[in-house]
């Protein structure tokens, strides 16, 4: 879908994205139909269509944005190394709780997944300075696949613990797993 500037489309595509989030709190996310979101946002479905095309696209383009946004705090970081990274990561989900949870009980979170993976090995070359100082270069796509799933799953994991450790806590832990 083409993107603009322009303040009515602007607030309209927000209204339709925040009113599916709502709606998952109530229901699955396979039983929401696109009448549904419409009626909730309070838009025409012609306005919903300009902006979407399914609302699959919204999970998607939801997830690719918090999944930039979490790259963006990690290339932000002064001082990276190993634990500020996985404590920005750790802390960066934690704030996100309520929208994993919906995501998880919609049956929806490979779709955050899928997001996750384009993104997140756009920032590995940091992961890759700090810890893989003796992997050939040929060899790079193994601790990618290592890295995208260890963070996700142990992020998972930590999910289904409900945050039981703080994100310190989990931030020490992936420095001791792989130090």
């Amino acid at each position: 879908m083409q993107k603009t500037l322009n303040p009515a489309y602007i607030l309209h595509h927000s209204l339709i994205v925040n009113s599916l989030i709502e709606l998952m709190k109530r229901y699955r996310f396979q039983e929401i139909t696109i009448k549904q979101i419409v009626e909730e946002a309070d838009v025409s479905r012609q306005t919903f269509y300009r902006h979407f095309s399914s609302k699959e696209e919204i999970v998607e383009e939801y997830s690719y944005l918090l999944c930039q946004q979490l790259t963006d705090a990690i290339y932000s970081l002064s001082d990276k190394t190993l634990y500020t990274i996985a404590l920005t990561y750790f802390k960066f989900w934690n704030e996100q709780k309520e929208l994993l949870y919906l995501l998880k009980k919609s049956d929806s979170d490979f779709m955050l997944f899928e997001s996750y993976k384009r993104i997140i090995s756009k920032s590995l070359d940091i992961l890759h300075e700090v810890i893989s100082t003796v992997i050939a270069p040929e060899q790079r796509h193994y601790v990618n696949a290592f890295l995208i799933g260890g963070f996700y799953n142990v992020k998972l994991s930590w999910m289904e613990h409900a945050f039981k450790e703080t994100p310190e806590e989990m931030a020490m832990l992936i420095v001791k797993m792989i130090n």
